[in-house]
């Protein structure tokens, strides 16, 4: 588990970076975390990231779908918050060891998500990382 939160706190840290020079990724995946030599997560690919001031204007359906904040699909205002909704589910992912909404369709998951008809928080396993009550 200390390597998942390394992992973690690596791709956190690289999306703190673009967020403050005012980029959005906007196509926050596992696809999309590659690690260098010495296993340090990298967030790559930016071909849909925008500046946050111009995110809006832009009016196509960037990223993929899995991973996408609702906000994008309903083609509603957004910001850097929809790289840390993406980041959640790679935390999912990294956590869990399954796919988020893996019994659908990149498709239906979006169409889920957005209609609000499945809840994202379904039995996570438990992995024993949590050992002591935080004070």
């Amino acid at each position: 588990m200390e390597k998942v939160i390394s992992i973690a706190l690596d791709i956190a840290r690289g999306l703190e970076y673009i967020h403050l020079q005012g980029i959005v990724h906007r196509d926050v995946k596992p696809e999309n975390i590659l690690f260098d030599g010495e296993f340090c997560a990298k967030v790559v690919d930016f071909g849909v990231a925008c500046e946050e001031a111009h995110c809006n204007l832009l009016g196509d359906d960037p990223g993929t779908y899995r991973w996408m904040a609702p906000e994008m699909y309903k083609h509603k205002p957004y910001g850097r918050k929809v790289d840390v909704y993406s980041f959640g589910l790679v935390l999912w992912e990294l956590v869990s060891g399954s796919l988020p909404y893996e019994d659908m369709t990149p498709l239906q998951a979006a169409f889920a998500v957005v209609s609000k008809v499945c809840a994202l928080l379904t039995q996570i396993p438990y992995t024993g990382f949590i050992k002591k009550k935080i004070p």
